[in-house]
């Protein structure tokens, strides 16, 4: 029967529409949406009838992004799941998601995701709720009444690094709505040399979060001469082998690190942002910045160990 579903899929030129009266809202001061917009409830009644009681697994996506992208399939289509969560394809379908005054919608964005900001949907009109399940960011959302037409964006970024946006119109209706809304994406995946899997492995091990229960914060910063707010740390922590500096600066600073006797040592650091990662838990790490009469100096110590 699944099977069946997908062959289906590939033999029409695109997926039944169910037309739906509610209009869509206004995306980004487009008199028209940019993307192809489809009423998550109109979606649910027309994929409902197609795939009968042969309902989606996760798994099975994976499936349908590879025809897709041998271009056996040429529109990626919109998956119901048992239990009335919807997958849309992100990018390739614009869901207005209907809402209803009686119960709470959920937007489920995908594992790992990182979310940025979120603008829309105004407190004078709609109740909002956010938090995190099983590394999967959540917003809950329900209208304060019907008739309501608005949208939602969502900037975040991706388990890779990528930048993703999550668009999303909204309409109110008295009784009926969408419970659970999420979706699905083709992720471009190279396989990493391994150079860059022995990279990755380092910088693992140096992570601090990796083992809580090592992170250590009792560090003393000292402003030790010259302005010293350019490269003064937010936050210091270390772990069992490496320490981490969060700067108000992108730019490396000169690194001293020394030993309880004074002594200079060789440490390995490097800078990924606005954080200085120092290979080593020294006793002490000096931070240099500026030339002649305009240098600073930060002392940062062990705490316990002055």
């Amino acid at each position: 029967m699944k099977k069946s579903w997908i062959a289906l899929l590939m033999a029409v030129a695109s997926p039944v529409s169910l037309a739906s009266s509610l209009e869509p809202p206004v995306i980004q001061g487009e008199a028209m949406p940019v993307a192809k917009t489809e009423n998550t409830v109109a979606a649910w009644t027309t994929y409902r009838v197609w795939m009968a009681k042969s309902w989606f697994v996760r798994t099975e996506v994976h499936q349908i992004l590879s025809v897709y992208a041998s271009g056996k399939l040429r529109e990626l289509p919109v998956i119901p799941v048992s239990g009335g969560e919807e997958l849309y394809p992100l990018g390739h379908i614009l869901p207005i998601l209907q809402t209803a005054p009686v119960a709470f919608s959920q937007v489920i964005l995908g594992k790992g995701v990182r979310p940025i900001s979120l603008v829309g949907a105004p407190d004078t009109e709609w109740v909002t709720k956010t938090w995190f399940a099983a590394g999967h960011p959540v917003l809950e959302i329900m209208p304060l009444y019907a008739g309501l037409r608005s949208n939602v964006q969502i900037t975040a970024v991706s388990p890779h690094g990528h930048l993703l946006t999550y668009t999303i119109g909204l309409v109110s209706d008295e009784k009926a709505y969408t419970p659970t809304l999420a979706f699905y994406r083709q992720h471009v995946y190279r396989k990493p040399t391994a150079q860059e899997v022995a990279r990755m492995a380092a910088q693992e091990a140096l992570n601090p979060i990796a083992n809580a229960t090592q992170v250590e914060t009792d560090w003393r910063v000292t402003c030790f001469t010259g302005d010293c707010s350019r490269i003064r740390p937010i936050s210091v922590l270390s772990s069992a082998t490496a320490t981490f500096l969060k700067l108000p600066t992108a730019t490396a600073p000169m690194v001293l690190v020394r030993n309880r006797a004074g002594a200079s040592v060789l440490v390995h650091t490097t800078m990924t942002g606005h954080t200085l990662v120092v290979g080593a838990v020294p006793h002490r790490i000096d931070l240099i910045t500026g030339t002649g009469n305009d240098i600073a100096m930060v002392r940062i110590t062990r705490e316990g160990q002055s």
